[in-house]
């Protein structure tokens, strides 16, 4: 089963721990990204499923 990605923009680290843990996700990228590092957070995701 994969784990979902969250792209945000919530400053509150509080907040975004518990979207973590909630929503049980791969992994989280804080806005601006970068088209690279969302590339490689996909295929690393991908590479656990």
């Amino acid at each position: 089963m994969s784990k979902p990605i969250m792209l945000t923009g919530q400053t509150d680290g509080a907040a975004v721990e518990r979207a973590k843990l909630l929503a049980n996700l791969h992994s989280y990228l804080p806005k601006p990204w970068r088209k690279k590092e969302l590339i490689e957070t996909i295929k690393d995701g991908l590479s656990k499923v």
